[in-house]
């Protein structure tokens, strides 16, 4: 039987070990605040600052962390700053439970180590690693996420996914986020499919930032659409508005509102990984 995993500290020191640094992100949907914090990810564990991002949370602060490690000293999580692959993984958000059960059916995938519940129906899946780099981790995620339903989007090493222990905001009511932890093996990449050779998507030193005006953007209304939101939410607007007046504006779409939440959310994750001074609220921590 899997056992039930709720405490973030508990979390933290299985995912990771003592020498091990990672980047924390906050992220404060309504006001479209980030805030990123890297360091010893033991640190992260340690009750004095639980105690900050538990107040950080109950402000809405919705909390991330790196799955993988970075170089110690590092400011920020682009690939570069990659220290060493410690997992892999999916996420589910759509038909979660069928599309995990269909996974853990698979002959040719080894048992994930932890499932990690988010919200409603929706699932993080991840598999502790060893011996991977960073190009063999990428290809696998695309294939992974093709091959079983997952968001493509989460497909890149620096990605941050929720941390178990602390509460999901996104829904009316919120989310206590929890994992069932199925084993302790770490795997190889001999246990996992070989997925032809391709570009990565993005050079492993190329921030992801929207593109300059002009620089072969997208034409479309859709297009438009995203560069509206990613400018007016930047610039301090607030996500439910910008949402509500997206999703009027756009009634031609089968499902407006859906259009617009995604649109909004897929911005704000942006934000979120491309935070710069102008944007991140210097909010204290206990270690600084």
């Amino acid at each position: 039987m899997p056992d039930l995993i709720q405490d973030a500290a508990e979390y933290l020191t299985e995912l990771f070990t003592p020498d091990d640094h990672v980047a924390l992100t906050l992220v404060q949907k309504p006001t479209a605040t980030v805030v990123q914090r890297t360091g010893a990810a033991h640190a992260f564990a340690t009750p004095r600052y639980l105690r900050w991002l538990r107040f950080m949370n109950r402000d809405r602060y919705e909390i991330y962390s790196t799955m993988n490690t970075v170089t110690p000293g590092s400011h920020g999580r682009r690939k570069h700053n990659i220290h060493e692959i410690r997992h892999v993984y999916l996420d589910f958000d759509d038909d979660g439970e069928n599309a995990v059960e269909a996974l853990l059916r698979r002959d040719d995938l080894p048992h994930p180590n932890y499932i990690v519940r988010t919200s409603p129906h929706k699932f993080q899946v991840l598999w502790r690693v060893a011996g991977f780099t960073l190009l063999e981790t990428e290809r696998l995620l695309r294939g992974l996420a093709r091959d079983t339903g997952a968001d493509i989007a989460v497909t890149d090493a620096t990605h941050v996914l929720r941390l178990v222990g602390f509460l999901n905001h996104k829904y009316a009511t919120p989310h206590f986020v929890t994992a069932l932890r199925f084993h302790r093996n770490i795997f190889t990449p001999a246990h996992f499919p070989v997925y032809p050779t391709e570009p990565l998507a993005v050079s492993e030193h190329t921030r992801l930032v929207a593109k300059p005006a002009g620089a072969g953007r997208d034409p479309s209304r859709s297009g438009q659409d995203w560069r509206d939101t990613l400018s007016r939410l930047r610039r301090g607007a607030d996500p439910r508005t910008v949402t509500a007046e997206l999703a009027a504006a756009r009634a031609d779409k089968p499902n407006a509102q859906y259009y617009a939440e995604r649109t909004v959310e897929r911005a704000l994750a942006l934000i979120a990984q491309t935070p710069s001074d102008r944007y991140c609220r210097n909010t204290s921590d206990p270690t600084r």
